[in-house]
């Protein structure tokens, strides 16, 4: 376990790595930002320690983090906010399906869509 402190006022720990999510990196994702990237990549493993409670928080800012997670209170800081990005972000990878253009139209009866762009030689009408 580390005791270093970063600027932000949260220990860390080893670098983050999410290889089920992200199997190409958090930096070539296209979800996050170069800075989010790197926050996540060097606090991450202690948002997900304190999330899951396998680390007990050392300082108020770890408190605020935990009540954060548990509802408690609002997102109100760069690093909760990004957290909560990252988890709906993962959220959303794991219950995604595949979904085509035409679908839509045929959902949207592509029979009666009308627009600037005429659609119907694409479902054979």
């Amino acid at each position: 376990m580390s005791d270093a402190f970063s600027p932000e006022g949260y220990t860390v720990f080893k670098p983050f790595n999410d290889s089920r999510n992200y199997p190409y990196g958090l930096e070539r994702s296209g979800d996050y930002s170069i800075r989010e990237a790197s926050v996540l990549r060097r606090l991450g493993e202690t948002f997900r320690r304190l999330e899951v409670g396998e680390y007990t928080p050392a300082n108020e800012v770890e408190a605020q983090f935990v009540k954060m997670i548990r509802g408690e209170k609002e997102a109100s800081t760069d690093c909760e906010k990004l957290w909560l990005k990252y988890r709906a972000k993962v959220e959303g990878k794991s219950r995604a399906g595949f979904s085509f253009t035409s679908s839509y139209y045929y959902a949207k009866g592509a029979q009666h869509f009308h627009s600037d762009d005429d659609f119907s030689s694409d479902f054979g009408d």
